[in-house]
Parts: structure tokens; C-alpha cells; sequence
């Protein structure tokens, strides 16, 4: 028989309760040997997280079912925590042994977030961080040096950056608290100021996602960091894989290779752009040519929605307005490439160009034409916001970010009870969504504003509670995030320190009647 025709033969499909359960007996005795030593330095233990870190390897080419079977068994018998375990046992040690058990253990944790299927990612994540994951990595790279020239410490030092990146995947809200509990911003802020690129960079995008403005000025105080997280983007755009190389020589025979992805880069300029401090500098040091430049580059659609909602924030800074439309007018492949994404199948692409151009005032969201059929997501659209009529005769907005649906849907439902007429978006429009939220505002006779850090993070949020200040629209602030104090815009939208605590159920029952005054006090002066 030939090479082909064998090529052609069926094969036989795995049995999937066999793979498991060969697959279970494998690992099952490396994970008690592990739980049962302390001395994480011996071969013996070595070898063990070794096979177990092949198998979490192998978890990205496993079917699904399968996938999901063992990630669910390794968690069950305490994988994360024994990570754990290791971790805090070798952070302390700098011999050659636990720097090779620490190595491994580290890629377990992280092989095992990114090499599962998606939907296992986010059960890992929050495991990984309830059994305390991100104290250990944030010790191990506190006692590196910084400016270290040594190659295996500077391959620790970003691996623990890469780790510690990961768990914030996936809207992780738990860890970002942690992160800051553990003095995580002055930890990175040593790291985001030393000259290796590629240190500066992965410190830069950790701390984009974690500090406040205060700390944001910090960063830019030098405002070298972010010429070179910018000037690194470029040059992931113009290499072919899209990607920036580098790699660090280990000894005369050995180096190990590291890459950035365009994409991530591109994203977190846009994480650091959430912040008022940082946007200046970006324009100082060339992000809108770098980012306008993504518009019209062979790249995915996610890439070029994160370099759009850059373009968004860094525009909600009047003076920056004048220096981007600079730019796409020099640029016109990029100009023509954002109006054309506007009608994009895509909605996340659309609404970032949409408001991007809004905010340039290349557009009037009120004359947009409605989409033809067939152009949305699934073919349908979604009526214009109506406010059901009640006894009351006020019209209440609620205005959120979609990571806390539940708790606007706890407090729109309370509302209504009391007779006042609302409306949210809670199966996120269609079509024109700008001009939905703009039509909603301006019916609004008050706007509810639960801030939290991915609403100040959100340049969609922004453009909401902006054109409600701009209608000199009565804001009530609620805070439906506890560790997150308002800052920024949302500092100056909510007035600091006037809001209505809403974070948890015992806090907003609390609280119920001081939203209720605050609404009726609104209506009375209507």
C-alpha cells in the first residue's frame, strides 16, 4: 500500500473515557508525591511536575470533552493549590535546582491558563488567584533586581510578568485588589522604569489595568516608557509575523526566544489611554501615527477595534482632537479604512469607529441611516429606547459596564417596583448603538451612573456619561465596585465624593432609601 493510500485509511478515533481515564493515572500519583514533600529541589519532585506540565501541554490539542474532564480533575485534586504550594517554597532560593523547579512550575500555571479551551480558561484564572497565586509571583519579582544583566534572572523576572498579565484575563475583577493589597504598583513601577525593552513593556501593560491617576503620572513622569512601549508596537506592525522578536542568550549553547503579539501590544496602549495621564504622552511620543497605522494594516479585527478605542479615549482630550484628524487626513488608506468599518459585521469594530468618528465630529450620529437588512450581527434590530410608562412620570437611565449587568438589573427592577419609568441596554443593541444611547440620554430626566474601573476603562461609557454631563442631565453616581474609588473623568463626572454605594446586597439594601430621595428630590425640582 502507498504513503497515500495509508494517508487516505480511516483512523481510529480515540476513545475518550479510555484517554481520560489513562490520562488520570498518570498524573494522579505525581500530584500525591507532590502534595506529600516539602523539598521541591529533588529530581524525583522535578520529574513530577514535569510530566505534569506535558499534560497540561497536551490539553490544547485534546478535544474539548476531554479537555474540560481533566482540567476539571486536576483542579478538583488541588493543582492550583499545590502551584501554590511550590511557588512560596522556591521564591526564596536561588540555587540552580529551584530555579529549574520554580522554571517548570511557573509554565504549568501558565500552560495550564493558556493551553486549555476557552471555557476553562476563566475557571482556571480565578482558581489559581482564590488559592493565592499572585502573592508568590509578586515575592518572586520583588526580589529580583531590576536592572539585572543576568539572563536566567531577567527570563524570571518576565515570566512572573507574563503570569501575573494572565490572571487579569478573562475579567478577572478579583485579583486587581489583590494586586494592589500586595503593593503590586510599586513592585512594577521599579520594573517599568529599567532600560531592557521588553521588562519596561510587559511592566507597563501590567500597571495600565491596575493604578489609579495618581499612580498613572507616576509613569509618565519620564515619559520614556511609553515612547518605548510605542516605538516597540511599531515595530511588531512592520515585521511580517506581526510580532516583536527577541530573544536572551542563556550561555554560549543556549538562548530562549519570547514574542509580543501586535494585538496585545496594541492593547495595552489602549488599557494605558484609559487613563488621563498617560494621553498626552502618548500623543508626545507618536501613538497616533502607530495607531492609525493599525487601520490600515493586514491585521485581525480584534487588533484594529483596540487601536480604534485608543484613537476613542485619547480624543476625549479636546486638545488631542486636533492632532488625530492631523493624522487622518495625512493618512487617507487609514481614514477611508475607519468610515468603512463603521458598517463593519463586527459590532465591537463597528461602535468603536462610529463613536471615533462621532467624536471627531466626521459624523452626526442623529443622521446616520439605519443599516440595511441583513447587515447587523443577526440580521434584526433593536427598537429605540423606550422608557415603559408607569405612575411616575420621570424617565431614569442606567448607565453601566457590562461586567456588572447584574447588579444595574437589581437596582432597574427596584425601580420599577417604585413606579418609576426605565431604561438599559441589557442585550446589548444593534445597529446604531451610539445613537440609541444618545436618544435615551436626552429622554432621561436622570441618568444612574454605577461606576466601577472597567466603566472608567470603557471609551463607550466615557462618550455616554460625557453627553449626559453635556445635557447638563442630573447624575446620580453608584458605586457598584468597592475597591475602586472614582478618579480621572469619572472623578470629575460624579464630583468625587458624592455617589450611592451599591457593591453588594447588604450595601444596597442599605442604601435603597437614599437613591429614592435622591430621585424624588430630582423630580420635585422638575
Amino acid at each position: 500500500m502507498s504513503s497515500a493510500e495509508k494517508d487516505k485509511s480511516p483512523t481510529k478515533e480515540v476513545d475518550t473515557d479510555e484517554l481520560y481515564q489513562k490520562t488520570k493515572d498518570e498524573i494522579r500519583p505525581k500530584l500525591e508525591y507532590l502534595r506529600s514533600v516539602d523539598d521541591y529541589c529533588t529530581s524525583e519532585a522535578y520529574e513530577a511536575i514535569s510530566l505534569i506540565r506535558e499534560t497540561c501541554k497536551s490539553l490544547g490539542r485534546s478535544k474539548e470533552k476531554i479537555s474540560k474532564r481533566v482540567v476539571d480533575f486536576m483542579l478538583e485534586k488541588g493543582l492550583a493549590k499545590l502551584i501554590v504550594k511550590i511557588l512560596r517554597s522556591l521564591v526564596k532560593r536561588n540555587d540552580k535546582s529551584a530555579y529549574e523547579s520554580r522554571a517548570k512550575t511557573h509554565s504549568v500555571a501558565k500552560i495550564l491558563q493558556s493551553n486549555v479551551k476557552s471555557r476553562e480558561k476563566k475557571k482556571v484564572r480565578i482558581e489559581l488567584v482564590k488559592c493565592g497565586i499572585a502573592y508568590p509571583l509578586l515575592q518572586d519579582l520583588g526580589a529580583c533586581d531590576p536592572n539585572t544583566e543576568d539572563p536566567r534572572q531577567r527570563i524570571r523576572i518576565i515570566t512572573d510578568l507574563f503570569s501575573l498579565r494572565l490572571l487579569t484575563e478573562y475579567d478577572n475583577p478579583s485579583v486587581i485588589p489583590i494586586y494592589r493589597s500586595a503593593k503590586a504598583v510599586d513592585i512594577l513601577m521599579k520594573f517599568a522604569q529599567v532600560e531592557y525593552a521588553i521588562i519596561q513593556v510587559r511592566s507597563l501593560m501590567l500597571l495600565a489595568t491596575i493604578v489609579n491617576e495618581e499612580e498613572s503620572s507616576r509613569i509618565v513622569a519620564s515619559g520614556e516608557c511609553i515612547l518605548t512601549f510605542v516605538e516597540m508596537l511599531q515595530k511588531a506592525i512592520d515585521s511580517k509575523d506581526h510580532h516583536y522578536l527577541f530573544d536572551i542568550k542563556i550561555d554560549e549553547e543556549n538562548e530562549k526566544e519570547f514574542f509580543m503579539t501586535g494585538n496585545r501590544l496594541t492593547e495595552g496602549l489602549n488599557n494605558l489611554a484609559s487613563n488621563d495621564a498617560n494621553k498626552s504622552a502618548i500623543i508626545q511620543y507618536g501613538g497616533v501615527a502607530t495607531l492609525t497605522s493599525i487601520l490600515r494594516s493586514q491585521t485581525s479585527k480584534g487588533e484594529k477595534q483596540e487601536a480604534i478605542e485608543a484613537l476613542w479615549k485619547l480624543s476625549f482630550v479636546e486638545s488631542n482632537v486636533e492632532v488625530i484628524l492631523a493624522h487622518l487626513n495625512f493618512d487617507t488608506a487609514a481614514l477611508e479604512e475607519l468610515k468603512k468599518m463603521k458598517s463593519s459585521d463586527d459590532s465591537k469594530l463597528r461602535d468603536a469607529s462610529t463613536g471615533l468618528l462621532h467624536q471627531l465630529e466626521m459624523i452626526n450620529i442623529h443622521d446616520e441611516p439605519p443599516e440595511e437588512k441583513g447587515s447587523s450581527d443577526d440580521q434584526c434590530h433593536d427598537p429605540p429606547p423606550s422608557y415603559e410608562e408607569t405612575m411616575s412620570g420621570m424617565n431614569v437611565m442606567i448607565s453601566y459596564n457590562w461586567d456588572h449587568q447584574e447588579r444595574a438589573i437589581q437596582i432597574r427592577d427596584k425601580l420599577k417596583q417604585k413606579g418609576f419609568n426605565v431604561w438599559m441596554d441589557v442585550d446589548k443593541m444593534r445597529g446604531n448603538i451610539l445613537k440609541a444611547m444618545a436618544d435615551g440620554v436626552e429622554k432621561a430626566d436622570a441618568i444612574l451612573m454605577c461606576f466601577s474601573r472597567k466603566y472608567k476603562g470603557s471609551a463607550c461609557c466615557q462618550a455616554e456619561a460625557n453627553y449626559a454631563f453635556k445635557l447638563r442631565k442630573p447624575i446620580i453616581p453608584v458605586k457598584v465596585e468597592q475597591d475602586y474609588d472614582a478618579d480621572g473623568w469619572v472623578g470629575i463626572v460624579t464630583g468625587m465624593d458624592m455617589y450611592i454605594s451599591a457593591y453588594s446586597d447588604a450595601v444596597m439594601e442599605k442604601n435603597w432609601s437614599q437613591l429614592f430621595g435622591e430621585l424624588e428630590s430630582i423630580e420635585k425640582k422638575d
